[in-house]
């Protein structure tokens, strides 16, 4: 089993479907995402300020080692490039 965590260019982001009330330390937005095997998936997408970027870290961490102990997690997990005009208002 590939353990990847996949890099999103900015055209792979389609759009906002809702806002979740759960994140505390990042926003955290349901969204519609094309990836790479062509597949567009709902994904929850979070977005840390710029002060608590070690978030980005703690979540990809937190992926590989839930997924290497075979704990319940997504089938797949990325790194989402936002597009500069993402308005969240």
């Amino acid at each position: 089993m590939r353990n990847t965590i996949e890099v999103l260019s900015e055209v792979s982001f389609k759009s906002v479907l809702s806002q979740s009330c759960e994140g505390i330390t990042a926003l955290t937005l349901l969204c519609l995402i094309d990836w790479p095997d062509r597949v567009q998936r709902q994904c929850f997408v979070k977005i840390f300020s710029d002060d608590c970027a070690i978030g980005v870290f703690n979540e990809i961490l937190g992926y590989l080692l839930s997924k290497a102990e075979d704990l319940p997690v997504a089938p797949k997990a990325g790194v989402l490039i936002l597009p500069d005009a993402l308005n969240l208002n």
